[in-house]
């Protein structure tokens, strides 16, 4: 079973990190 480039984990991450960044905006 291969490991798929990017886990959907890793994606909710980057879109809350992005989520944040343009709250303090």
């Amino acid at each position: 079973m291969p490991v798929p480039t990017y886990t959907p984990l890793e994606m909710i991450d980057r879109l809350v990190s992005f989520d944040t960044t343009s709250r303090e905006s």
